[in-house]
């Protein structure tokens, strides 16, 4: 898979995830935006004052870089996935499960989207395995894959606290 970076420049190259390691790939996350499959990632210290003060995002509008940078710094924490699914209504599917997966509730029938690779999942079965499904549709997320995106779980933001 390849990796796009944008440096703090504006600079764009191209980087093959094989040849990167994760010493070389956290250098990069301190000091670039990273777009995977089309998709931002961001050190958020290092955002534009206008892009951090952004408004919350409507969660059922289409997603452009705005909404999709602010998606990304709300949903990056467990909880606030977690509180989105305040009228999930799925029984066979763990709320739970879901936001500790990387989901959050989108408010349409049962559809959910991944706060880092934005894939959208729905019609679950009684069968799905959240994390299966998620590998399945999104087999190069790096959240998914372990790699470092500044995901704060519920147990480690109750730690801190």
């Amino acid at each position: 898979m390849s990796v796009n970076i944008v440096d703090t420049f504006g600079n764009l190259s191209t980087h093959n995830l094989e040849f990167v390691s994760v010493e070389s790939m956290d250098e990069l996350l301190e000091t670039s935006m990273i777009f995977v499959d089309e998709t931002p990632f961001n050190n958020f210290d290092r955002l534009p004052e206008e892009l951090s003060q952004h408004n919350e995002p409507d969660l059922g509008e289409e997603s452009d870089l705005h909404t999709s940078l602010t998606e990304l710094r709300k949903f990056i924490d467990e909880r606030e996935r977690l509180k989105s699914f305040d009228t999930w209504n799925i029984p066979h599917i763990s709320k739970h499960s879901l936001a500790e997966t990387g989901f959050y509730f989108l408010r349409q029938p049962d559809v959910v989207k991944c706060f880092f690779c934005e894939i959208e999942i729905e019609s679950w079965t009684v069968f799905d395995v959240v994390v299966n499904e998620h590998r399945r549709w999104s087999p190069s997320c790096l959240f998914m894959r372990g790699f470092p995106t500044r995901n704060t779980e519920i147990s480690k933001s109750r730690s801190q606290a």
